[in-house]
C-alpha cells in the first residue's frame, strides 16, 4: 500500500511512502544491476535513490501523526468519500459505478440533464 504523505499539508511536495506486509514483500521491491560503470548499483526501488530531504519529511509525518492519526483521518475520509457518494446517487441522471466508495468514486451521467 502507498501513502502521499503531502496529502491535505503533512509534509512537503512530492513525498510518499510505500508500506509491506512482510519483509519478504519489501525485499522483492530491491532493484540490482551490475552492468553499471561505477560498480554494483543496488537500490530499494526501481526509481533509484531519493533526496534525503524528502525521505525526512516523509518520516517526521508519519512519526509526528501516528498509527491512530492515520486511521482516524483514513475514517474521515472513507466517511466523506460515502456521504459523497450518497448524494451522488440521490442525483436524477447520475449514477454512481463505484460499488464500496472509499476515498474516491467514478460516477456515469445517465441523461442529458447536465448538458443541455
Amino acid at each position: 500500500m502507498s501513502a502521499d504523505t503531502h496529502k491535505y499539508g503533512h509534509a512537503t511536495k512530492g513525498t510518499s511512502v510505500v508500506l509491506f506486509k512482510s519483509s519478504d514483500l519489501q525485499h522483492a521491491s530491491y532493484f540490482s544491476y551490475s552492468h553499471w560503470s561505477g560498480g554494483l548499483y543496488i537500490t530499494p526501488t526501481f526509481a533509484g535513490s531519493r533526496p534525503g530531504a524528502l525521505i525526512a519529511c516523509a518520516w517526521a509525518a508519519l512519526v509526528s501523526i501516528g498509527e491512530s492519526g492515520y486511521q482516524q483521518r483514513a475514517q474521515v475520509i472513507v466517511e466523506a468519500a460515502r456521504r459523497i457518494a450518497d448524494a451522488i446517487k440521490s442525483i436524477d441522471g447520475l449514477k454512481l459505478m463505484t460499488q464500496n466508495p472509499t476515498m474516491w468514486y467514478a460516477l456515469h451521467q445517465t441523461c442529458s440533464t447536465f448538458t443541455d
